[in-house]
């Protein structure tokens, strides 16, 4: 019995994963499941309790009302939410005068105001993700600036007017530990396309090969729209080849070596984003590489601030994790607010100071760091490995919160 009960239960969740969740809004998936719950219960009161069936069946209609209210403005409902969760925030403003200020959330009768004065917030739903562009806004200012951020799945990836640093600081520092810029690169992620832009500022790259695993992240970042003039619609160029698909699947079935890997992925705050840091697609990369071949990653780990409780936590998981790969050499480095790691089987050094761009004059490398380099060490402790299987990085997800 018992296991005809937990097959059932798990082929009902998977039919309604596959078939309700990722097709609806969370408010029509739960809308739906209130009505089938209320069936249940009416279902229920007249199977046991027939005699006061009918003296409750009048709540019925009300309920269903209610019901069928809510689902003819989901769509509002939805919007409401997300605007509310972007823009209904604590705030704080300083003038001499006033000294600091803070600006709570508005109260439930305030927010129709502060929904009709803030700006739209552009969503799209993918098979993986929600992709929200959101308008820069503050409630305390009522100003727009015309900058944006970028969020998936609620979470925040990036800002209009300060990325430019965070993917200098990732796609070019990398170059200045190679004797001369690579003909060809690997990037995994980036489906936003800014990384890619950077890279094409250096003329010896001949080739980009970018593998994202959204493609309808990649034909937002191409379109038109926000994203698209941001990164001045680098996956339209004829250097940058793109593949939509799994990073480790890709890896497993092309052979070729590069003499550079960029890693862009999110910060390991799920099962599934914390396989993105596991031995197995470290070695994957690893076995990528040239004989000097450098990986460049967004790091999770602060190597540079022993107190920061976010960061302590996760840095023998990922120096472990790198070791166990086949990675002998890593250095990191900080840019304002971002974290960096260039790993390799070799011994990594210094080659170069500048980097020649076609838009303007060489690149001073100091310039586009803050802190570092640093040398990491690593080293291989078995109970801080991160795998598929056993992901360490989940175990330790509160220092990301």
């Amino acid at each position: 019995l018992l296991p005809s009960y937990y097959l059932g239960t798990l082929g009902g969740t998977l039919v309604l994963w596959q078939t309700i969740v990722l097709g609806f809004d969370p408010l029509i998936v739960g809308l739906l499941c209130g009505s089938v719950n209320l069936f249940v219960c009416f279902f229920l009161l007249k199977s046991y309790y027939p005699k006061s069936y009918y003296r409750h069946l009048a709540v019925l209609p009300i309920a269903f009302g209610l019901l069928a209210a809510s689902l003819a403005f989901s769509d509002e409902l939805t919007y409401l939410q997300i605007k509310n969760y972007y823009y209904n925030k604590h705030e704080f403003s300083y003038s001499t005068e006033s000294g600091l200020k803070p600006s709570p959330p508005s109260h439930p009768h305030e927010l129709r105001k502060l929904m009709d004065k803030s700006p739209d917030v552009i969503r799209h739903k993918s098979a993986y993700q929600n992709i929200d562009i959101v308008p820069s806004y503050t409630k305390m200012r009522q100003r727009r600036d015309g900058t944006f951020s970028l969020y998936l799945n609620g979470r925040f990836q990036m800002h209009s007017k300060s990325q430019k640093e965070y993917h200098e600081g990732l796609g070019l520092v990398p170059l200045s530990y190679q004797e001369s810029d690579p003909r060809e690169v690997l990037v995994l992620g980036a489906g936003d396309g800014l990384l890619v832009k950077q890279l094409l500022r250096v003329s010896e790259i001949e080739k980009i090969v970018v593998v994202e695993l959204d493609c309808e992240l990649v034909q937002l970042a191409t379109e038109s729209g926000p994203l698209s003039k941001l990164n001045a619609r680098a996956f339209s160029h004829p250097k940058v080849s793109v593949h939509c698909g799994d990073a480790y699947q890709y890896l497993q079935a092309h052979q070729k070596v590069y003499p550079i890997i960029y890693v862009d992925f999110p910060y390991p705050y799920s099962f599934d984003s914390a396989r993105l840091y596991s031995f197995e697609m470290f070695r994957r990369i690893a076995a990528r590489l040239s004989a000097e071949g450098i990986m460049a990653l967004n790091s999770p780990v602060d190597f540079f601030s022993s107190d920061n409780p976010r960061s302590k936590p996760l840095k023998d998981p990922l120096t472990s994790t790198l070791a166990y790969a086949g990675f002998s050499s890593a250095l990191s480095y900080n840019t304002k607010g971002h974290h960096f790691v260039v790993a390799s089987r070799e011994e990594l050094k210094l080659r170069r100071t500048h980097i020649d761009v076609v838009d303007g004059d060489a690149l001073v490398v100091s310039d586009l760091y803050r802190e570092g380099p640093k040398s990491i060490e690593l080293k291989t402790v078995r109970r801080h490995l991160n795998t598929v299987l056993r992901p360490t990085f989940v175990a330790m997800k509160e220092a990301f919160f």
